[in-house]
């Protein structure tokens, strides 16, 4: 209906995924942080931009750029690549460089930086007390790369960053982030979103946020709380001289450029049929498993004891913590050699994995969720007295409530729970590929920035 089309915008930060059923599921950031291939992060925002086209979406709040550099961070964690401000602008620049590529636009967020907090904006205003040094060689890089790369958005956060601005104004609502160091000092010159202002990290009690956003320098303001009332307050502070007609055009005419460039020039009709088949094509199938495989680390082997070799003189068995037995985890394993498979998924399942190890020479747990069964299941495992393979399919930010994990001797992480990852780490294990993954946060008792073991495929 509209004379000039609409800017339509997702929400996707792993892929369509995020928000779209049945849309391919592609690894979470912090998963994607452990890859050392950044050419690899390029064909991943290239084929995201793809399947964001053939379903009209001309613009992704993706990459999140936040450096995490706070474990109990409760909002970023998984969503970061990482806790290397140098990886992390790499890795978000090569995404953003195949995305723009394609003709979507990729927005980095949450600027000007979400990484070291342990308040989630979405529920209060979190405090940034980085010096301005800090906030300028960690946690501007990454946008500063992106933004080189093509990169043509930046989504400001809801952040209280006293060493920007003295007054505890939001960093979406302060003009001194958003224009002076974000715009001017920065010189970013694209468009610039707000977060949600819905969030309670938005609040501003003197002024409607959108009005405050506006001024701050904000081009789109995302999410507001009550859109009515909020576009009255935009038109009544027009009005009053607060905002200017001439400021409104500006921003107007910056947003049509970027619909331009975007190809928003007359409507498009997606065609439906067949949509499926062309996104979860099997060039997507097979980028999936190299990004899955990729992201594998093997952060102790000590004794070499992976690859598993002679395997026909002992006996295997896969105990899956928090899943079936028969996920792709456990039957990948089970195309290397004979194993005895055991899911784990209630406390009554605990006694029947502990039998089955004291059975097996070689135990293979792999942990895919963090509770109570899970945690006490793996505490009597790890005392298993066979050679024992832990491998994690969490976010690694829980790895450290299954205990010192750095006293073990072999240990693997695979961070996240998609069917390729549980495939390459079985693969992994046995020799079936090359594994390079390199660990992309510290976490105390689990393992230290850029830990990790190379193994080289069996012939």
């Amino acid at each position: 209906m509209a004379k000039v089309p609409l800017m339509v915008t997702l929400d996707g930060e792993w892929g369509l995924a995020m928000r779209i059923p049945d849309a391919p599921r592609f690894p979470k950031n912090i998963a994607l942080g452990a890859i050392q291939d950044v050419k690899l992060l390029e064909e991943y925002g290239h084929e995201v931009a793809r399947e964001c086209k053939l379903t009209g979406i001309q613009v992704d709040f993706a990459p999140d750029l936040d450096v995490n550099s706070n474990p109990k961070n409760p909002v970023i964690g998984y969503r970061s690549f990482g806790e290397d401000p140098k990886r992390v602008a790499a890795l978000g620049a090569a995404f953003c460089k195949g995305m723009e590529a394609e003709g979507v636009m990729a927005v980095g967020k949450h600027f000007p930086g979400h990484g070291d907090t342990s308040v989630d904006s979405h529920k209060a205003l979190p405090t940034v007390d980085h010096s301005k040094q800090t906030l300028e060689e960690v946690d501007f890089l990454p946008f500063e790369e992106a933004a080189k790369a093509g990169m043509s958005g930046i989504m400001v956060g809801h952040l209280k960053v006293p060493a920007l601005d003295k007054s505890g104004t939001p960093s979406s609502l302060s003009k001194i982030i958003t224009t002076d160091i974000l715009q001017n000092q920065l010189g970013f010159k694209g468009l610039i979103f707000t977060d949600a202002l819905a969030m309670k990290g938005a609040v501003n009690a003197n002024e409607n946020n959108c009005v405050s956003a506006f001024r701050a320098g904000a081009d789109i303001m995302l999410s507001s709380a009550a859109p009515v009332k909020d576009i009255q307050a935009m038109v009544d502070a027009i009005k009053s001289g607060k905002i200017s007609q001439q400021e409104v055009d500006r921003r107007c005419r910056k947003l049509l450029i970027y619909k331009y460039k975007l190809g928003l020039v007359t409507p498009e009709v997606i065609k439906k049929e067949g949509l499926a088949g062309k996104l979860n094509s099997p060039e997507t199938k097979a980028l999936l498993m190299r990004l899955a495989k990729a992201s594998i680390t093997v952060l102790r082997n000590n004794g070499d004891v992976l690859p598993l070799s002679d395997l026909d003189k002992r006996t295997v068995a896969v105990i899956n913590l928090g899943a079936s037995a028969a996920n792709e985890f456990a039957s990948t394993c089970g195309k290397y050699t004979e194993v005895n498979k055991v899911g784990v998924t209630t406390a009554a399942d605990v006694a029947k994995a502990v039998a089955a190890a004291k059975k097996a020479e070689v135990v293979i747990v792999g942990v895919f969720k963090n509770d109570a069964v899970t945690r006490d299941a793996f505490a009597q495992l790890r005392k298993s007295s066979a050679c024992f393979v832990p491998v994690f399919f969490v976010n690694p930010f829980k790895m450290s409530a299954f205990g010192t994990l750095d006293t073990l001797p072999v240990l693997v992480a695979a961070y996240d729970d998609t069917n390729e990852i549980y495939s390459a780490a079985a693969q992994a294990i046995f020799g079936g590929i090359d594994v390079n993954g390199r660990f992309p946060v510290n976490i105390a008792g689990v393992g230290r920035l850029g830990d990790g073991v190379d193994l080289k495929k069996k012939d």
